[in-house]
């Protein structure tokens, strides 16, 4: 039967959207090759071909749903033989970014409208692989802060402003931005009895 049977990629953590060729490697003789994605086989289709006799794999437009695991099978009129799973690590966003504000408004205040006093906790979300890296910036102005969530301690009236959320991955060269408004209405919340 064929043996020394692998998979080799000529992209290991390739960015979504790019080609990948898998080339199935084995020894023996008057050897067949078939391609799985997990039990499901591949064939030549709208994103993949098939070359060199079925050995290479080439996706077209590799996407984060193609992750694997990947699969070689070997065969010759001795036997069949399969390769351990490949997996590949795609690479994307960020996309799909969020910006919410907590705590939520009371329904008696306009959106984006808070009282002074305020302990206001800005969240950003992306969707992204590896994680997207997150900045801030205030009426245009990056700040210093990093990180998914700027938190806004007895947020003041000066503070009203644009809040933007910049999140990039590294790895794709990728930059995605969401902002919102924020208004702080009145003097300081103050704990009075009456």
């Amino acid at each position: 039967p064929p043996s020394n049977v692998s998979v080799r990629a000529n992209q290991t953590d390739p960015v979504e959207f790019v080609t990948v060729a898998l080339q199935c490697i084995a020894s023996g003789l008057d050897l067949q090759y078939r391609w799985l994605n997990g039990s499901s086989e591949v064939g030549t289709g709208p994103q993949t071909q098939l070359t060199n006799g079925s050995q290479t794999l080439i996706i077209t437009t590799v996407q984060r749903d193609d992750r694997g695991p990947w699969f070689c099978s070997v065969s010759n009129p001795v036997g069949n033989t399969a390769s351990l799973g490949y997996n590949l690590t795609v690479s994307y966003g960020p996309e799909q970014l969020s910006l919410t504000v907590h705590p939520l408004l009371p329904p008696s205040l306009l959106e984006g409208t808070y009282p002074a006093g305020s302990d206001l906790t800005l969240s950003c979300l992306a969707q992204s692989s590896p994680p997207a890296l997150y900045r801030w910036a205030v009426n245009g102005t990056m700040t210093d802060h990093m990180g998914p969530e700027l938190r806004l301690p007895r947020v003041q009236a000066p503070q009203s402003g644009n809040y933007t959320c910049w999140a990039s991955n590294s790895r794709t060269g990728r930059t995605e931005a969401v902002s919102t408004e924020l208004t702080v209405l009145g003097e300081s919340v103050q704990n009075d009895c009456v």
